[in-house]
């Protein structure tokens, strides 16, 4: 169920219909990548930890990630 939930986690970054609300729209800008989406390393860093017997912890030891 981990591997599940960690593939949505990563899905829902590139895929707007799989998030509960849209992202806000950027403001004026000269960036080309996506709201959100400068690196990569978010998505990267998205993984899936045994906590035990019959639970998984899925996260991102990235600072940021929780505000995101």
């Amino acid at each position: 169920m981990g591997t599940v939930v960690e593939s949505f986690a990563v899905r829902v970054i590139d895929e707007p219909s799989l998030r509960p609300k849209a992202w806000p729209a950027r403001k004026r800008s000269k960036a080309t990548h996506p709201l959100l989406i400068k690196s990569g390393n978010l998505r990267q860093s998205i993984h899936t930890q045994a906590q035990g017997a019959e639970s998984v912890k899925v996260g991102t030891p990235t600072v940021y990630g929780a505000a995101q």
